[in-house]
């Protein structure tokens, strides 16, 4: 398995072809598709993969901002961090009526919330529909940060109280940095949703 780079940038994620194995060797075991899409963050530099020819290439690559605090391996609630790790993008959501894209994507409504209630675990770290104000997000408040963003597959099975919830990619808002979330420049996640299949995951590392 190879890794190649663009504009000869052979040392910037040395190290990271035999993490993308490591990967392609689990998500064997649970997908049943075959994984060609991967999402690196590599400090405050994200970079999309794709698979061909038994090859990884760097098809996008953009700088991004990161939590206020920077990254963390234990995470929890409030703490301002971004989660270590690798995760599914489980799917999108935006404010368009639709996108264009393969992947499942929800549009957001006045009454779409992501829960961050710890006392009712069913709900907590997803996506609720409600009518009536519940603890977490009210996606709708944050028309420029969520105009698209995906929904990173972080504190899920299982749930971890305090872990903490609600972490996505999604656009840049006016500050340079996240509450623990990825944020890149509109323009880039569109393109990111338009090259995008249905099964990726994201990697993000500190350096």
């Amino acid at each position: 398995m190879i890794l190649s780079f663009a504009n000869g940038k052979k040392n910037i994620l040395r190290g990271s072809d035999n993490i993308f194995k490591k990967i392609e060797d689990i998500t064997k075991k649970y997908e049943k598709n075959t994984l060609k899409q991967i999402i690196l963050v590599k400090g405050n530099r994200l970079y999309f993969f794709n698979k061909k020819n038994d090859k990884w290439n760097i098809e996008i690559e953009t700088d991004c901002y990161i939590g206020r605090n920077g990254f963390s391996s234990n995470r929890h609630s409030g703490d301002l961090t971004t989660p270590l790790g690798f995760y599914k993008i489980l799917y999108a959501f935006g404010t368009d009526e639709q996108i264009n894209s393969n992947i499942k994507y929800k549009k957001i409504t006045y009454n779409s919330y992501f829960s961050d209630d710890e006392e009712n675990l069913k709900q907590y770290n997803t996506w609720v529909e409600s009518n009536k104000p519940i603890n977490g997000e009210h996606l709708i408040d944050y028309p420029k940060e969520y105009h698209y963003g995906m929904v990173i597959g972080f504190n899920i099975n299982p749930k971890i109280k305090g872990k903490g919830s609600s972490i996505f990619l999604h656009c840049k808002g006016n500050k340079t940095y996240t509450s623990g979330c990825i944020a890149i420049d509109e323009k880039i996640i569109v393109k990111i949703l338009e090259k995008i299949d249905k099964m990726v995951y994201i990697i993000i590392m500190s350096n």
